[in-house]
Formats: structure tokens, C-alpha cells, sequence
């Protein structure tokens, strides 16, 4: 029997900005300084050719890429897929859509009431225990499909914290989950 969950309640706020990057350069830059803005420290992106993880640390972006080569791919706009720059109090999520790209911030602290609950998600794999981290970011490695991946994390494990927001549908009144968004990077877990 599942545990039963606790719902929370906060201030959300919805916001579209608007996207100023045409290049990787510009699109690291537009990252940075949103990372800074809204207290947002982590980076989860997902590519075509891989996943890339990042930090923002006294206003620079480190990307798993320059760490981790041969596992984690370049950001590049050509293969971005989507986005998620996240933080405790806020998420920006950028996703592709067409031939460009389309962006949501959810920021706690104004806006509409809303419902919450919180709830941690175990990462794919694990560091070799002999393996110690050796910058910012640590490889890790899920058994037997080999999948790949270099989190901000010195532990061997590590587990996201995830938020869903509830709502509810104003045409049948039934309440539903209609946002969700990353909070946290949390070391450890089984």
C-alpha cells in the first residue's frame, strides 16, 4: 500500500519569457542569467545524442559535457529536445517545438493558490564505488544497459525532488495534477 502523500499549499506563478538565444553561446548565457534571477542552480537537458546535467555556481555554468566527453553531449540547439533549469523556488522549462522553442516558469511565492505535494525520484545508476568524484560532476552507470549519465553529485547515489501542482478542470470539476516541476538535487537513496 502506497504511503499517503501531504498536500501543501503555496503561491504559483505562471510566466512565458521570452526567448533571447540563436546560438549555444547566447542560449548559455540566457541559462546563466536566468539560473541567477530566479535562485534555479541545477540543469537536467535532454538531447538527442544524450543527456547533459549542469550547475550554475557563482554565476557560471559548468556543463557535464566539459567533464564527461565520451558520456554527456555538447548543449546544442540542433539536438536539444528540452530543458529544465530548477531550484527550490522556481523551474524554468524549455522544450522544442516545431523548428524552435517554447519556455514556462513556474515560481512559487505570488500568483494563484494552488495544492502541492513533493515526492523524490531515484537516479538511473550509480558511481563506482573505487571511482571518486573528479570535478563538479560524477559518472554513474545503470547495470546491465549501460545507460550513462554525469549528475552535480559527489555520492554514489543521488535522487531528484519533484513537485506536482493541483488543479482542477473548470468544465467537469475534477481535480487533476496540471503542472509538475524539479525542486531539488538530493544525495544518497536506494
Amino acid at each position: 500500500m502506497a504511503d499517503k502523500q501531504e498536500w501543501g499549499e503555496c503561491l504559483l506563478k505562471i510566466e512565458h519569457p521570452p526567448l533571447e538565444f540563436k546560438d549555444e553561446a547566447a542560449l548559455e548565457r540566457w541559462l546563466t542569467e536566468k539560473s541567477v534571477e530566479l535562485e534555479s542552480p541545477w540543469l537536467l537537458a535532454f538531447a538527442e545524442d544524450g543527456v547533459i546535467w549542469g550547475l550554475v555556481e557563482k554565476g557560471e555554468l559548468y556543463l557535464s559535457s566539459a567533464e564527461h566527453t565520451k558520456v554527456s553531449p555538447k548543449l546544442r540547439l540542433i539536438t536539444l529536445q528540452s530543458l529544465r533549469l530548477f531550484g527550490a523556488e522556481a523551474e524554468l522549462l524549455l522544450w522544442r517545438e516545431g523548428h524552435g522553442f517554447k519556455a514556462r516558469i513556474l515560481k512559487e511565492g505570488g500568483g494563484e493558490p494552488r495544492k502541492f505535494r513533493d515526492y523524490e525520484l531515484l537516479l538511473w545508476g550509480a558511481a563506482e564505488e573505487s571511482q571518486e568524484p573528479a570535478g563538479r560532476f560524477r559518472l554513474m552507470k545503470e547495470g546491465a544497459q549501460g545507460f550513462l549519465h554525469a549528475p552535480p553529485v559527489a555520492a554514489q547515489r543521488a535522487k531528484l525532488i519533484a513537485r506536482d501542482y493541483l488543479d482542477h478542470d473548470h468544465d467537469t470539476g475534477q481535480a487533476l495534477i496540471r503542472w509538475n516541476r524539479l525542486t531539488g538535487l538530493k544525495e544518497g537513496g536506494k
